[in-house]
């Protein structure tokens, strides 16, 4: 089984159970109809893995990741996508490629209409230690045609951390970074979009909504629980402004991760997970209005961590 939880995906008013935990079962949001669909083949082929992603789009489950080797005692990375349509068993390769097993590599998936995007992000140390260089290989594929295309391969100014599809051009934003970038989809340029009208030079997260864009970051320090969020058009004029207190004990030097997991329009979602005490573990999952910066927990849980 993957993980210590069963991974849960909404998509079209339906979740879909455990689709890294080679089955996947749908049911609707009241509980009820609950279908199996299909298996899944170990995707990492029972070699180690890091970093998986899961995307479900128009009947379609989407899993990215880095699968880890060892061939004649080198030890190999290979990011890959695979496609696993929900009415048949077939397994489809999207993308392979083969990363430095030295870096952080990180693949992540976006999907719009009838095409599937996905960014190979690379952070890379060079030989004298002292500076790093990110590469960042992007690429599109067609659910219909099943063909795919690359749309950018090289250096990059930003380590990916969400994406916005547009008509003709993608939207990205870095981790720990406050500028915006934009990929064409039709002639594969990269220019800055523009840079996010936060103040602090510690912005932890910039994501997209669909009106907008919200960053979730530190307003100063040594207060570690303390967090601004700022939201702004999509032409960096400020909305909405506010700091809340986390609330979120923690052991020790320990840090909590935060992921942003989407908007309805008027809450913001976070996902916390962070050490607790020397053994144990704490997640949950948190809410934040767009409209007055209210926090509510929505649902928490402690598991042993050893």
């Amino acid at each position: 089984k993957y993980g210590e939880s069963r991974l849960i995906l909404i998509y079209e008013n339906d979740s879909f159970e455990n689709p890294c935990d080679l089955e996947v079962i749908t049911v609707k949001m009241d509980g009820t109809d609950r279908k199996y669909l299909r298996n899944i083949p170990d995707p990492w082929k029972g070699a180690g893995h890091l970093n998986t992603w899961v995307l479900v789009h128009r009947d379609y489950v989407f899993i990215s990741g880095i699968r880890q080797t060892i061939e004649e005692g080198i030890m190999k990375n290979i990011a890959f996508v695979n496609a696993y349509p929900l009415d048949s068993n077939d397994v489809i390769p999207v993308y392979e490629g083969q990363e430095n097993p030295y870096a952080d590599g990180r693949i992540s998936l976006q999907a719009a209409d009838h095409c599937l995007y996905y960014f190979d992000s690379e952070l890379e140390t060079t030989e004298n230690s002292e500076t790093r260089e990110l590469w960042v290989t992007a690429g599109e594929w067609n659910l219909q045609t099943k063909a795919g295309r690359e749309l950018y391969s090289g250096k990059f100014p930003i380590y990916i951390w969400d994406t916005r599809i547009n008509d003709d051009s993608i939207l990205l934003s870095g981790l720990g970074s406050d500028e915006i970038y934009c990929i064409s989809i039709t002639d594969s340029t990269v220019e800055k979009a523009l840079n996010f009208p936060d103040e602090n030079e510690t912005a932890m997260t910039i994501a997209f909504i669909s009106d907008g864009i919200v960053s979730y970051s530190y307003p100063y320090m040594p207060d570690y629980s303390m967090r601004q969020v700022t939201i702004s058009d999509y032409s960096g004029n400020i909305v909405n402004q506010y700091e809340r207190t986390e609330d979120l004990i923690t052991y020790k030097e320990s840090v909590y991760t935060r992921t942003f997991c989407g908007s309805d329009g008027e809450n913001l979602y976070y996902y916390f997970d962070g050490k607790k005490d020397e053994n144990t573990k704490h997640r949950c999952l948190r809410s934040i209005s767009i409209e007055t910066g209210e926090m509510y927990t929505l649902w928490q849980e402690d598991v042993l961590s050893f």
